[in-house]
């Protein structure tokens, strides 16, 4: 049996007690459902799955459906038209006549008095007295109708083999045809029809049929993400619907079975990284093509973006040249008293659904003229953007408030339409706007380290710095200039998702790494990802000099290599910010650190010396020791403190230097190696590291676990470094 109690976002895995095959199962309410299988077994549970009772059916013929439309009327359906009521919750049954010895597989009963069943017959069978009493309802077709829904008495949609769906309004007395577009030969074994013009069906290699309930309905089938065979499915509401299948498949949908997502459950011990979408319309519609294909990545995402609705709040607002009062602004964002707003709504989010990465884009909102602190501002203004530096602030702490990395994606920027009269671009569209408050992003990010990570997305949506609809022949973005396609977050998705996954295997705990050679060749070990490498490159962008270090992107989805004369080489998501190459050094560089935040980093010499760029501060270096304190072996490597307030400097011998708050955690010093130590990396907390050798041999202290090396391994040239995510 599994179980949820987080509407499907995760699944446990609970005793039934049998190991007889169970076909289906009702849930009048949140704690009680009823289980049906072979040989007559019928399960029960009032206490949400934790534990469940088998009751006697009183027959040995096997059950393919059942239906409760109470927990004291509840209706089970099986092989030879067996048909049995209890109206005390499975503890006792009754058989009842169906005038049948054929198979009935599905039944529905609206109320405790109307129900309908079909199966392996040219009719089905309707009751209006609970299930006492049967008469035929012929259904018109020799298809095999494995499922039945009725969400009201009367009306009832069924499922079958050939992509059959029929359709009755006035329960059973005359069926119709239900026409599907697209369909082919394949069968469908579950449906389920929460209104009266909506339903969905499931079937066989993956099928999802979706469509509105009418006497000349039609549906149409929606991209399920897999092949597996689907059994069944549930629809709580026109939204939100979940299908189950073959190997342990759980599908969830929140659109109205638009699009659906993997949901993670304990069968194989093995869950999705759920990612949870928070920001305004902007993310939402990201947030929707990145579902479309996140099972594919090992990514659930949850998308609670809302609509109109950033992280400022207050009015009125000015878009478009026209004033909007704060009570029009959306509810969730118009600081008005009564209205639950954003951040009550983001940790009712994080509670619900746990994510392991909380991503958020924000913006649209935030360049907007908006009348604060009684005068008209906007991104730019110092008063305002400490303000919006509070405010996100505050969603970072309410997004990682259970341990969630969270993903701050730059701002895009916009082209809104129509045009202002007469041309031009309307204030909130300016690329300085959007620049400044992605400016904060990163400033916020910096703030907190080790669990905020910006990712650009405003470089990967607008090439060359400027608002773009269409790249490579996608259309990324929607005609009102601000939003993006479906197929804009399908084509971002391969960019995007690996670097939310590998967010969450960089949280605390995690023990992934690189090492690198000393021709640029890159190793993964762990939960890496491998972007590109110098022996990659052209043969003319290839450096003279050899590579000598390696730092890595704070998302993980990028790195930089270093080369002796100070040349600086970017992959992945990894910007450039300058190096030493061309300038007179005193001593050949020997690696290299990044920030915290990726806004700058640090090279670090052979006589220790360290060399800033971007936001990378000084904290002092091994020339500047005194005398007696200075190593006599070569510095081989600089790293950095989680929260950028310091870092180490480790030496060939193994020996280890601690600078502004970099505690001392152990060294190799004095010890016999078998080759000297080329490369040092710090654990997320900082309570320990590894010092890694020219022969790839791993060393680990403090709480830095060992997750292998190249040791004993045939290397195409030695290792010169390690890299941790």
């Amino acid at each position: 049996m599994l179980g949820t109690t987080d509407g499907g976002s995760d699944w446990l895995d609970e005793p039934s007690g049998t190991s007889a095959l169970l076909h289906a199962v009702s849930c009048p309410d949140a704690s009680s459902c009823l289980s049906v299988g072979s040989s007559g077994v019928v399960l029960a549970t009032t206490n949400g799955g934790k534990t469940w009772r088998d009751e006697s059916s009183g027959t040995d013929q096997s059950l393919w459906g059942v239906a409760c439309a109470s927990t004291s009327s509840c209706v089970a359906v099986g092989d030879g038209g067996t048909i049995i009521r209890s109206d005390n919750f499975g503890i006792s049954w009754v058989p009842e006549r169906s005038g049948t010895t054929d198979l009935l597989t599905g039944i529905s009963c609206p109320s405790s008095t109307d129900c309908v069943t079909v199966g392996n017959d040219l009719e089905a069978l309707a009751s209006s007295d609970g299930g006492s009493t049967w008469k035929a309802a012929p259904t018109g077709t020799s298809a095999f109708l494995a499922a039945i829904s009725c969400p009201v008495a009367g009306t009832c949609l069924a499922a079958g083999n050939s992509m059959t769906v029929d359709l009755t309004t006035d329960q059973g007395a005359a069926w119709s045809p239900f026409e599907v577009t697209g369909h082919s030969q394949i069968a469908l074994w579950g449906v389920s029809c929460p209104s009266t013009t909506f339903c969905v069906a499931v079937g066989s290699a993956g099928t999802i049929v979706v469509g509105n309930v009418s006497a000349q309905g039609s549906s149409g089938i929606e991209r399920s993400g897999t092949s597996e065979d689907l059994h069944g499915v549930d629809c709580p509401t026109v939204l939100v619907c979940y299908a189950l299948g073959a190997s342990g498949t759980i599908l969830a949908s929140s659109d109205g079975g638009r699009i659906w997502t993997s949901v993670g459950h304990s069968l194989n011990g093995v869950s999705p990284v759920k990612v949870l979408v928070t920001g305004d319309s902007v993310s939402m519609t990201l947030g929707f093509g990145l579902a479309s294909v996140a099972g594919d990545y090992g990514v659930q995402i949850t998308n609670d973006a809302i609509l109109g609705c950033g992280v400022t709040d207050g009015g009125p607002i000015e878009v478009q040249g026209q004033v909007i009062p704060a009570a029009y602004i959306a509810s969730a964002c118009n600081g008005l008293p009564g209205s639950e707003q954003w951040p009550q709504i983001y940790a009712q989010d994080v509670a619900a659904t746990n994510p392991d990465v909380a991503l958020l884009l924000v913006g649209r909102w935030e360049t907007v003229n908006r009348y604060h602190d009684g005068q008209w501002s906007w991104p730019g203004q110092p008063a305002y953007d400490a303000y919006l530096e509070s405010q996100l602030e505050t969603a970072v702490r309410i997004l990682s408030a259970r341990g969630a990395r969270v993903a701050l994606l730059t701002s895009p920027y916009f082209d809104e339409q129509p045009p202002p009269p007469g041309g031009g671009t309307w204030p909130e569209d300016q690329p300085a706007r959007v620049q400044a408050v992605n400016s904060i992003i990163y400033q916020v990010a910096a703030q907190f380290p080790g669990t905020a990570t910006v990712i650009d997305l405003n470089a990967k949506l607008d090439p060359g710095g400027a608002y773009a609809s269409v790249i490579d022949g996608v259309t990324v973005r929607t005609s009102d200039g601000v939003h993006i396609t479906l197929a804009g977050g399908v084509w971002l998705a391969p960019w995007l998702l690996p670097k939310l996954v590998a967010l969450a295997a960089g949280r605390p705990g995690a023990s992934s790494y690189w090492e690198e050679g000393a021709d640029g060749g890159v190793y993964s070990f762990g939960d890496t990802g491998f972007f590109g490498s110098i022996p990659g490159l052209p043969q003319t962008s290839k450096p003279a000099s050899p590579v000598v270090g390696m730092a890595a992107t704070p998302d993980g989805g990028g790195y930089w290599e270093v080369t002796a004369a100070g040349g600086v080489y970017a992959f992945g998501d990894a910007p450039f910010e300058g190096s030493m190459a061309g300038s007179r050094l005193a001593a050949p560089v020997v690696g290299m650190a990044a920030t915290p935040d990726g806004g700058g980093y640090w090279l670090v010499g052979a006589d220790g010396g360290v060399f800033a760029f971007g936001d990378a501060p000084f904290y002092g270096s091994l020339p500047g020791l005194p005398p007696q304190a200075r190593p006599t072996t070569a510095a081989v490597a600089l790293v950095p403190t989680p929260n950028g307030g310091g870092y180490w400097e480790v030496t060939a011998a193994g020996g280890v230097y601690a600078f502004g708050d970099a505690p001392f955690e152990g060294s190799m010093a004095g010890s016999r190696l078998a080759a000297p130590v080329v490369g040092m990396a710090a654990t997320p907390d900082g309570d320990g590291y590894w010092l890694v050798g020219a022969d790839g041999g791993i060393f680990a202290f403090g709480d830095a676990p060992f997750e292998g090396s190249m040791a004993g391994s045939q290397l195409a040239a030695p290792v010169v470094g390690i890299t941790r995510i």
